[in-house]
């Protein structure tokens, strides 16, 4: 008799561990929490500009507020043009995490004269006619508004960089970084056109017209 009492009271001990080994795993959070990104999740910005960070919030419905506690990882390169990702995550106390991604385009903001351009000759010289021909412009992928002009002055292998200023005090000037065989003497552009007055290798001054093709 004592032997069966023992024996139903070691069943019962079993079954009130399996109830209670259930119902805590019926209890056990399984819900992920959630991430907010405020503002837009693509952002254009300029080179050699400012990332600031429009923000973010997290929540979870068991341990409540968890924007403390969100990473981010990685910021924008604001000196390499190029898309860039952002990534967010956050983890609430049963390691159940959420994850949002920001995208950051960073752009030479003279992007507008990427490509192919048309050239216009215009040399002094009496009775020299006017050449017109097909350039080409690179942007700089690491300063503002600098740009390589390829093949300059319809010249193979001549390679012109320069900057256009937008800078209040010298807005719609160029500023000369290099050149191949030629001298810069001065420079201007506009929303459509970049003229540009040089002094050859071997002497006498002529200026460049170039302006985006299907502008």
């Amino acid at each position: 008799m004592r032997l069966k009492i023992l024996q139903q009271l070691a069943i019962l001990v079993i079954l009130s561990g399996l109830v209670l080994s259930s119902c805590k795993k019926d209890d056990e959070d399984k819900e992920a929490p959630q991430l907010w990104l405020h503002g837009s999740t693509w952002i254009t910005l300029p080179l050699q500009g400012t990332y600031e960070e429009p923000g973010f919030e997290a929540w979870d419905k068991q341990d409540g507020e968890l924007t403390a506690s969100v990473v981010v990882q990685a910021q924008p390169n604001m000196n390499q043009a190029g898309l860039q990702k952002i990534v967010y995550t956050v983890a609430d106390k049963a390691l159940n995490s959420d994850t949002a991604y920001r995208y950051v385009e960073v752009v030479n903001s003279s992007r507008s004269f990427e490509g192919a351009v048309q050239g216009k000759l215009v040399d002094p010289y009496p009775g020299t006619e006017p050449l017109v021909y097909t350039d080409e412009i690179v942007l700089s992928e690491t300063v503002n508004h600098e740009l390589t002009i390829k093949n300059f002055a319809n010249e193979a292998g001549s390679n012109v960089r320069i900057i256009l200023n937008h800078d209040p005090a010298k807005y719609g000037t160029v500023d000369f970084v290099s050149a191949d065989g030629l001298t810069m003497i001065e420079g201007s552009f506009s929303a459509a056109a970049i003229a540009i007055r040089y002094e050859k290798a071997g002497g006498g001054e002529a200026v460049v017209q170039l302006t985006k093709i299907n502008q």
